[in-house]
């Protein structure tokens, strides 16, 4: 069973596939603004803010970027960088903290 995030519990964004980062900036800076109000840590993979074209970066560039996040025993949850359902379901979020 998973225990509720706290305020200042840390959070892995990771850009698994398209580059929303880019794609959608200010929606994604949005999302990360909510996640911050709720004094929550952000911390960002290695492909957030890159574009391979219609992806973040090569699949083995990926795969180290989901790895070393999920290697990482300060961060208690990830999420992808597509934050955008974040903003349409602030209300739900609040309700883990």
């Amino acid at each position: 069973m998973f225990s509720p995030l706290n305020k200042g519990d840390v959070i892995g964004i990771y850009s698994p596939s398209k580059p929303a980062t880019v794609t959608a900036k200010a929606r994604y800076e949005r999302g990360k603004k909510c996640l911050e109000a709720l004094g929550l840590n952000i911390r960002v993979g290695s492909l957030i803010g890159k574009d391979d074209f219609y992806r973040s970066g090569t699949p083995k560039e990926r795969a180290h970027e989901f790895n070393a996040l999920l290697r990482d025993p300060q961060i208690k949850m990830l999420i992808v960088c597509c934050l955008i359902w974040i903003i349409k379901h602030f209300g739900k979020i609040q309700k883990f903290l």
